[in-house]
This record gives C-alpha cells, structure tokens and sequence, in this order.
C-alpha cells in the first residue's frame, strides 16, 4: 500500500495545475441581450458584450476591461473594444462592424435576385485592416444559388483568388462535392487547389 502512495504522490508531483476563476452573467430579452464574464485570475478582467434589436435593425458592441491587478504596476486598460450593426430585410441586408480594437472594419451586403426561375443570393464585402505596415483592403463579391439539389458556390477577391464550388447529389445518401481555387495573379505557380469528395449522410448545403 505504501508504494501505491508513493507512485501516486510521484504522479502528482509531477502535474501542473493552472488557477481559474471565472464568473458569468447574461441577460436576454426580446429586444436587448447582455452577458458577460469576469475572470479574477488573470487580470483580473471583466468583459461584457450588449445588442439591442429595433424592427429589422441591430445594434451591439462588446469590450474587454483588464485591471492588470496583479500587475508590477496595477493599471485600467481596455484589452478590446468593438461595435457592429446590421440590417435584415426580405430580399437583403446589410452589415457594419469592427474587430481587434477597431483597427479593422468590415462591411457587407448581401440581396437574393431571380434569374428567371433560378433564385441567386449575391453578396459583397470590404474588409480594411490598419497594423504598422499601413492599411490592407480586401473586396470580395461572390454568388449562391441552389435548384434540384444542386448547389453552386462562387467566389473572387481583390488579392487574385477565384473559387467555385459544387455540391450535388448522386444518390439519395451520397453527395459528390467539387472544390476548384486559382490564383489569377500567379497563374505560373502552383497555389492553385483543386478537391474531390464524396460525403455520405444527409444532404445539406
């Protein structure tokens, strides 16, 4: 028995054990969600994050408040901070938010048009990002639409990056899907991918 102890007080010695110690909260109602979490560990560090709905509109933000407690030098700084808003409406909608402290934004939009009888859902979206090096922008658009089962995917962005992808039943239990991606701006290279599989359960796209 007293091996037994001692192998397991070994075992034990030999763990790392990391201190945790977080508090959670929300609050949902019709119109307005919050919720939040505090970690007395590290920081200690209080997060929260609200959106407020109004007919077919959004609004919300979050933000990351770390004390730095047990910091040399205990100060208030805000780890992150961002916003968003959105409009959803029948055949369209729009959207506005930021990320990493506001330093990057992200617009989009997106409307379900019929070309005849075949329903497309098109959307674009503006990505700008702010760092040391300067500010990057990336536009990308793309298109959707599904008729008897089949769906097609389509995509393309600013930096030279086209897809397509195909996804269509071959059986009521097998779905073939085809992956096609190019880099225009390097034809001669080979970043180019190209995928191939067959996915068997219910089809869903």
């Amino acid at each position: 028995a007293e091996d037994g102890v001692d192998m397991l007080e070994s075992a034990l010695a030999g763990q790392k054990y990391s201190q945790v110690g977080k508090l959670g909260f929300e609050y949902k109602h019709p119109y307005v969600a919050i919720d939040g979490e505090i970690d007395g560990v590290k920081g200690p560090t209080a997060m929260v994050s609200a959106a407020a709905k109004y007919q077919n509109f959004v609004l919300g933000g979050q933000v990351k408040l770390n004390t730095n407690r047990w910091s040399e030098a205990p100060s208030l700084s805000f780890d992150d901070y961002d916003f968003g808003v959105a409009g959803h409406f029948a055949d369209f909608g729009v959207a506005l938010k930021t990320s990493k402290k506001m330093s990057e934004l992200n617009a989009s939009y997106w409307q379900k048009v019929n070309a005849g009888e075949l329903p497309i859902k098109m959307a674009a979206e503006m990505n700008l990002a702010r760092n040391a090096k300067g500010n990057r922008l990336v536009l990308t658009v793309g298109a959707e639409t599904k008729k008897d089962g089949i769906t097609v995917k389509a995509k393309a962005t600013s930096n030279g990056i086209a897809s397509l992808h195909i996804a269509s039943p071959v059986c009521p239990q097998v779905t073939l899907k085809t992956s096609v991606e190019v880099d225009v701006k390097n034809l001669e290279t080979n970043n180019h991918k190209f995928g191939l599989a067959f996915v068997c359960g219910t089809f869903k796209a």
